[in-house]
């Protein structure tokens, strides 16, 4: 079992400020690409992406390769689209089928962008610095960032304090 916690700004649930959490259970779902062994994150991208390299940098003490990725999100919703068919083949009898038109529209009409820098020492992905900008019926920007440590170390997640579970959102499919 995994546990998710998301805050959205603006919230589009209604509430500013509102923590969320919802408990995932992984078990079993296999994506298109499998397991995914974070060390091969930035050759899995480099099939998705024009990647240059910056100059080297320092993440929280890790001595790192700094790389600027730009997503070609044709190539991204194509394997958007692969993805979500295999994940419903997995899912219960009658669940949501996805929107392959939908996912197209949205994917291919974003601007994606990522910061990622990789261990020199084990090849490990460190930080992932995200900017993800969806026009047309969705509207939306995101900024991510992921700090990446403690790899394969067991993990308790504790939902900051007036988190509520995620409700299920018709996603209007």
């Amino acid at each position: 079992m995994r546990r998710m916690t998301v805050q959205y700004d603006p919230n589009p649930l209604g509430t500013p400020g509102q923590w969320y959490v919802m408990d995932l259970d992984l078990s079993g779902i296999q994506t298109a690409q499998g397991g995914g062994n974070p060390s091969e994150y930035l050759q899995y991208m480099k099939a998705y992406s024009t990647v240059e390299q910056l100059d080297d940098a320092s993440v929280n003490g890790v001595d790192c390769e700094h790389y600027f990725l730009t997503i070609d999100t044709t190539k991204l919703a194509d394997m958007a689209v692969e993805n979500y068919k295999t994940l419903a083949e997995q899912m219960p009898a009658g669940a949501a089928e996805p929107d392959e038109e939908a996912l197209r529209a949205m994917y291919e009409g974003a601007t994606m962008t990522v910061d990622i820098y990789i261990s020199k020492e084990d090849g490990m992905p460190r930080r992932q610095e995200m900017w993800m900008d969806f026009s047309g019926d969705l509207d939306a920007t995101m900024e991510i960032t992921l700090d990446l440590f403690d790899f394969n170390q067991p993990v308790e997640i504790t939902a900051p304090d007036g988190a509520v579970p995620l409700p299920e959102l018709d996603s209007g499919v």
